[in-house]
């Protein structure tokens, strides 16, 4: 156990002393990513489907906020939907003002999960990020999680319905797209509750002073959300996504742990609660320490006083041998 502490110390060290150049390579690589996924699954425009285009970008929002990499990113995916259908282009585009408002009045800051999202819900991990906004995020970030999910669901009906919506002879409009695959579909509902218990369960539990809050947070912000999904797939035929599924939740569970590992330590076992007051106020303080490792006591032997001791010793008895000759 120590030397998995000691390794968390020092990812953490390395971390901390190389923040900024892994803000660059972690804000190039989500552009990539996102954009990648983005052609891969509207290929419609043909110059931004370029990979040297991706790149570029990529590169260049190495230098840039999370925030503008997530404007960025979703101006590129509108511009694909251009060439699909203008409805639909514009309905996304009113989507994400939509979130954007929202999230902007309760002051949330993890806007980037309108683009990563959308990507973690192509690959089968819709849950990570609901999971880690709980963990480290704040009650008001509740407001981007449930827009992100709700901009993931529309642009999954909409690559869903890509055929229909570019066929020529009786094209699918958008306000048929997001009644059929939205308001009457029982598992959009599935999973937003999904989304907004799991988000729930792992911010109560983790924001409580309790030992191993955040990895107790993590389990059960997975089961309750698995539990959900899995009844709804249960209920409303779905039973072939339930091997996704549990597939999708160990993973998700995985990534908890080893960012909580990484980046949360507290010692609940020495908790201190103190009162103090002003004119105004009474003031309750409660203090979490973090975990330390102690210090390794190091041990030096003398080696030297053993081999003086020898010396004298040898010393004295040619003393005595000489007194005994003379």
């Amino acid at each position: 156990m120590t030397g998995l502490m000691k390794t968390r110390v020092q990812i953490r060290k390395f971390v901390a002393l190389h923040s900024n150049i892994i803000n660059k390579i972690l804000a190039a690589f989500m552009t990539f990513i996102s954009l990648f996924f983005v052609i891969s699954a509207f290929p419609y425009n043909k110059t931004l489907s370029n990979p040297a285009i991706i790149i570029v970008i990529s590169v260049i929002c190495a230098f840039a906020p999370y925030s503008a990499c997530t404007v960025v990113i979703v101006a590129y995916l509108l511009i694909e939907l251009l060439s699909l259908s203008y409805e639909i282009a514009g309905t996304a585009l009113l989507f994400i003002i939509l979130a954007y408002i929202i999230a902007g009045a309760y002051r949330s800051r993890e806007v980037f999960a309108f683009a990563l999202e959308p990507v973690s819900y192509r690959i089968n991990l819709p849950f990570i990020l609901p999971m880690l906004t709980g963990i480290f995020g704040k009650k008001r970030d509740c407001s981007a999680v449930i827009m992100s999910a709700i901009l993931t669901y529309f642009f999954a009906a909409i690559y869903k319905n890509s055929a229909l919506i570019t066929d020529e002879k009786n094209p699918i409009s958008a306000i048929d797209l997001i009644t059929r695959e939205m308001i009457s579909a029982p598992m959009f509902y599935v999973f937003m509750i999904a989304v907004i218990v799991m988000f729930l369960v792992t911010y109560m539990l983790r924001s409580y002073p309790i030992e191993n809050g955040f990895i107790l947070a993590v389990l059960f912000g997975v089961f309750s959300e698995f539990s959900i999904m899995l009844l709804g797939c249960f209920i409303f035929s779905e039973v072939s996504d339930i091997p996704v599924l549990i597939i999708s939740n160990i993973i998700t569970l995985a990534v908890g742990i080893v960012f909580v590992f990484l980046f949360k330590e507290y010692d609940y076992s020495r908790i201190e609660r103190t009162r103090f007051e002003d004119d105004d106020y009474y003031y309750y303080v409660t203090a979490i320490p973090k975990i330390k490792l102690s210090n390794e006591k190091t041990v030096i032997k003398d080696i030297t006083a053993g081999e003086k001791k020898g010396r004298k010793l040898e010393a004295s008895e040619n003393d005595d041998l000489e007194d005994d000759g003379s």
